[in-house]
């Protein structure tokens, strides 16, 4: 017998996709190892970012509510720009602010240390 250990899976970075790649194996009873560049899961992250809650429905349902969730999102602009010109697209929509938010706004590093916790 091997004294060295053993794992389902390895997983590279410990961003949103490769956490969450970990919590489905883990969830489904694998043995998972995690290899993270930076100090903790998120540390080498300074920005935010625009997080869907589909995406964390899809890996249970509710955790978003457990989850650093900034701002709800209930506001869509799009702009088009020329050479010389622009157009914006205002869309508003005060039913994205009930039941399941459709997405918020995230700081990824401390959303990122979260969701490779879980």
């Amino acid at each position: 017998m091997s004294d060295e250990e053993k794992f389902d899976a390895i997983i590279i970075g410990a961003g949103p996709a490769g956490s969450a790649c970990a919590y489905l194996l883990a969830k489904a009873g694998k043995s998972v190892l995690v290899i993270e560049r930076g100090v903790s899961a998120g540390s080498k992250n300074v920005t935010g970012g625009r997080l869907y809650t589909y995406a964390l429905e899809l890996l249970e349902p509710g955790l978003h509510e457990q989850a650093p969730l900034e701002r709800k999102v209930v506001r869509e602009q799009i702009m088009m720009l020329g050479e010389s010109s622009g157009v914006t697209i205002d869309y508003v929509d005060y039913g994205f602010k009930e039941d399941v938010p459709q997405s918020y706004t995230v700081l990824r590093a401390p959303f990122d240390e979260w969701l490779a916790g879980q």
